[in-house]
């Protein structure tokens, strides 16, 4: 339970903690559920193909095999020439890499139109 009064730094560092280890085991516990239901839609998924259907019920849920393409790049040369001479950007997400940029920036290469920002954050550990 997260107090309102009085506030201490060590008071706030406790809660942070307490609060820091009730989420790993509730992290703990949402892995064991994920890897559950995981290995569960694996076995559905080779019954249902097994008898040729996309669709089957219980008696509290529905379950359908849906279907989405995805696509990935095995040469990025020819994928990049492809996007530029083409001017299909749009087939790009604009992320950059930390430690690729982080790697350059250390080398001393500045990177055209990017701008560096940093961000906090509290770490919480045992005393």
């Amino acid at each position: 339970m997260i107090q309102n009064s009085p506030r201490t730094i060590g008071s706030i560092i406790d809660q942070l903690g307490e609060l820091k280890d009730r989420l790993t085991e509730i992290n703990k516990e949402t892995k064991h559920t994920r890897e559950e239901k995981n290995a569960l839609e694996q076995t559905l998924l080779a019954l249902l193909q097994e008898q040729g259907i996309t669709q089957s019920r219980g008696t509290k849920k529905t379950a359908t095999i849906n279907e989405q393409t995805f696509y990935t790049v095995n040469d990025w040369d020819k994928f990049l020439k492809f996007v530029y001479d083409a001017q299909m950007e749009h087939l790009l997400q604009k992320k950059l890499s930390t430690p690729g940029c982080r790697e350059l920036i250390d080398a001393n290469i500045e990177i055209p139109g990017t701008t560096a920002f940093t961000q906090q954050s509290i770490s919480i550990r045992k005393a």
